[in-house]
């Protein structure tokens, strides 16, 4: 077997599990990292970066291990990184703006949009939190022979019905589906007349002025400084930085950016720069995801829910992966923001554990002392 197809099988084996928080020190300073320091040189992978900012504090970015082997490149904090299924809640934003401005209904079918693109009744909002019962289109690659296609530049209507042809859940149930994402990018650009990665920088990265973010459009390259990205196989990591077209992500997952900038976009989110306070509302809504995300989790609008181990309440943001990058995001309501990027997926369980417990200790602080 081609050794991108061994990539692509163990890929597919890839989980998570529960994430555990220890109590802060009571004495610990709001301002303080420590901790959070400390998890994230635990975390046991090529390299990783994490930002964090808490209301009264400076940012505070630390970085650890690699972000390059061979050349023995050490991670600095302004690596830009493939964010994968965190571009989702950029992409629910965008579509969110247009319902605000009247230009979609969520409660609307699909077809009304885009006849005979997705079956007759799945409407705007079962796309966007992923009870549409679409397949995943990822599903359909034949992994074997990666080598034949992880390259070619693809249409998102063409990999929607792929997911399309696949078997479904029944409609109303959660179960997360790339393919949903691609509906709702292909939703904006018929809406728009633009395509939806001008759509997301118009509306997003340059107003918000996150410029380590970016679509990477039709190449394989990363702009700037960034770190590369690593595939573990049984003789070491393989370096696939540049080994799968974007076009395979899409509106889904194909973004650029950095934990800094990530930060920004979520405090913009959450703070109500972005969408108008009833149509926010509904993003932050979320249906049970069972065991099936992890536990406790909600999925809205592009928007994931999570009750805090750590501290009270419940913080916003996503998960994502593309080949070689693992990111995860969150964000709280009254300003707190964490985001940790690492330069190597799949990880081993024991490693996604310690990524939620990393984000839920730097949102909440010394906010645990008291659990």
């Amino acid at each position: 077997m081609r050794r991108a197809g061994r990539i692509m099988i163990a890929l597919a084996l890839a989980a998570s599990v529960t994430a555990l928080a220890q109590p802060a020190r009571a004495d610990a300073d709001p301002c303080e990292h420590s901790e959070a320091r400390a998890l994230l040189r635990e975390l046991k992978v090529i390299g990783a970066v994490l930002t964090v900012e808490r209301p009264g504090c400076r940012p505070w970015t630390a970085a650890a291990g690699r972000a390059e082997l061979g050349r023995e490149r050490a991670m600095r904090g302004d690596e830009r990184f493939r964010i994968g299924s965190v571009t989702k809640t950029f992409t629910a934003t965008v579509v969110l703006q247009l319902v605000a401005e009247g230009r979609l209904e969520l409660d609307r079918p699909v077809v009304d949009y885009l006849p005979g693109l997705v079956p007759a009744a799945i409407t705007v909002r079962e796309v966007l939190d992923h009870t549409s019962g679409l397949g995943d289109y990822t599903k359909a690659l034949d992994l074997g022979r990666a080598d034949e296609w992880r390259l070619k530049r693809y249409e998102a209507a063409d990999l929607v019905a792929r997911g399309v042809r696949l078997k479904s859940t029944p409609r109303g149930e959660w179960h997360y589906s790339n393919t949903n994402y691609l509906v709702a990018g292909l939703l904006v650009e018929k809406v728009t007349g633009n395509d939806v990665c001008r759509e997301v920088t118009r509306r997003i990265l340059r107003p918000l002025g996150l410029r380590d973010s970016s679509w990477p459009g039709n190449t394989t390259k990363i702009p700037g400084r960034h770190a590369h990205g690593y595939f573990p196989l049984p003789e070491g990591p393989a370096d696939v930085t540049r080994s799968f077209h974007p076009s395979l992500a899409g509106a889904s997952g194909a973004l650029i950016s950095t934990p800094a900038d990530v930060n920004r976009f979520l405090a913009a989110l959450l703070d109500g720069r972005l969408l108008p306070d009833h149509v926010l509302a509904r993003m932050r809504e979320g249906v049970a995801t069972g065991n099936r995300l992890w536990p406790g989790a909600r999925y809205g609008l592009g928007l994931v829910s999570t009750p805090s181990r750590a501290c009270e309440g419940v913080w916003y943001g996503h998960r994502g992966s593309f080949y070689g990058y693992r990111t995860l995001a969150g964000a709280t309501a009254d300003g707190r923001r964490a985001t940790v990027a690492v330069n190597a997926y799949p990880l081993p369980k024991a490693v996604e554990t310690k990524l939620r417990e990393l984000v839920d200790r730097a949102l909440c602080g010394n906010a645990a002392r008291d659990r």
